[in-house]
């Protein structure tokens, strides 16, 4: 596995495992995230919050990693996600992302999701990194 691929890997359990410290590793303090939500800070901390938000929106969220492609500091990856605790069968989500990455850390990132009609948030409204998780 590539230094890349292991980066995305670790994304991908932080989100699984709901243990976003595990990002202090693979992502600059000063990532800067091209698809970041309306609410969200800055840097390391505004990433680790909107995955902490997309958690608790959707608990039992399972992501796996689908393709992995690898060119020079920039890594395109597609995914999806399974949300098992839906009003009826499991919901998915499905996307990419691009990831620039130096040095073994995310710097920069881009990400479009397509969500499935299925899918609804558990939850209402915002959460902040102070909400337990």
């Amino acid at each position: 596995m590539s230094e890349q691929e292991h980066v995305i890997r670790t994304v991908q359990e932080a989100i699984n495992r709901g243990r976003m410290g595990a990002l202090d590793r693979v992502v600059s303090n000063d990532v800067v995230d091209h698809s970041a939500l309306p609410f969200q800070a800055p840097g390391l901390e505004g990433f680790k919050q909107r995955l902490i938000t997309l958690c608790h929106a959707y608990p039992g969220l399972v992501m796996s990693v689908d393709e992995v492609r690898v060119e020079g500091e920039k890594v395109e990856w597609s995914w999806h996600a399974e949300y098992p605790g839906g009003p009826g069968p499991s919901s998915r989500l499905e996307g990419r992302s691009v990831e620039r990455i130096v040095d073994g850390k995310i710097v920069e990132h881009w990400s479009r999701a397509e969500v499935g009609l299925e899918l609804q948030p558990a939850h209402s409204g915002q959460y902040s990194l102070d909400s337990g998780v």
